[in-house]
């Protein structure tokens, strides 16, 4: 025991030096735990708010039944999304168009055909005839970019269009 006070005396500078040292370090591992602490602290209030400790739990419960609401409406309008996305393949989503003159004694290319088609390439197209004592409008139906009645060159050049996506003015002479 005596060599051991001897050694603790012989070498007190040292052990103070380190321990003072280790007090050093668990004061900067206490200052970093404040740190994150206070970090910890502010989400916790941007989370529950002004709550007190006991309305957490109701904070919490009202939060989550508010969440399954939300996914409730999020599942309802994503089916709603999809009877829109049926419903829309039906709907006009090409267009052709091609202006042009029907008769020679005839200009500014009054007459047209208008082909209107839905997703699967069925739909109609339209041809009005433009002439000095009469105008003519009559439709053909288009079925998968088709039609069983006979197309004028026009007529097929505005379904041409459609499927091609121009929905420009061209004046054909």
């Amino acid at each position: 025991m005596e060599n051991l006070l001897n050694m603790v005396e012989a070498n007190s500078s040292l052990i103070i030096l380190i321990l003072l040292v280790l007090c050093l370090i668990f004061f900067v591992l206490l200052i970093l735990a404040l740190v994150k602490s206070t970090r910890a602290e502010k989400i916790f209030k941007s989370f529950v708010g002004d709550a007190r400790a006991d309305n957490v739990e109701l904070l919490l419960t009202e939060n989550s039944i508010k969440i399954q609401d939300i996914f409730t409406e999020m599942n309802l309008i994503k089916q709603e999304i999809k009877k829109l996305e049926g419903k829309l393949a039906f709907a006009i989503q090409y267009v052709g168009i091609v202006k042009y003159n029907a008769f020679d004694n005839v200009g500014n290319n009054l007459s047209f055909s208008l082909a209107l088609l839905d997703q699967f390439k069925n739909g109609v197209i339209i041809t009005s005839i433009y002439g000095r004592d009469f105008t003519t409008i009559y439709g053909k139906p288009i079925q998968y970019g088709k039609s069983d009645y006979q197309l004028s060159d026009e007529e097929i050049e505005a379904v041409d269009r459609a499927l091609k996506g121009e929905f420009k003015e061209k004046k054909l002479n």
